[in-house]
């Protein structure tokens, strides 16, 4: 009785760390977008050009951190919605454009100097680049 109860808690064990594994090598493509995102007075705009819900959204905070995803744009404390294929917050610190991503994106925090003036990039899942 005792080696029938360990074989099935090998066993248990052995489907447990397959499963475990499984979902430590899984690598999730990332989602593909392309946006404009401009810093002005008042805080934030964005134009989407690719794989949003929307084509252009803004907050009036130039403080505040942003959560912008393929919804939208909001604060950080967002409630994360499972659909939604990417999701980065955006915030200035210390004259820079700090992109850190949340998911869908191949990279994990992007940053660009703004100076005083508007400053605007394009981004995309896979970097930012100067607005044109």
């Amino acid at each position: 009785m005792k080696t029938l109860r360990l074989v099935a808690l090998i066993a248990v064990l052995a489907e447990l760390a397959a499963c475990h594994q499984q979902n430590i090598s899984k690598t999730v493509a990332p989602a593909s977008f392309s946006m404009k995102i401009e810093r002005t007075d008042s805080g934030i705009t964005a134009q989407c050009t690719k794989g949003c819900r929307w084509t252009s959204v803004s907050a009036d905070c130039a403080e505040c951190v942003h959560r912008i995803d393929a919804t939208g744009i909001g604060p950080a404390s967002k409630v994360e919605d499972p659909q939604v294929v990417f999701a980065f917050n955006l915030q200035e610190f210390e004259g820079k454009l700090v992109a850190t991503s949340i998911k869908g994106t191949a990279w994990t925090k992007l940053s660009w100097s703004c100076g005083r003036a508007l400053c605007s990039a394009r981004l995309d899942e896979t970097g930012v680049s100067p607005s044109t």
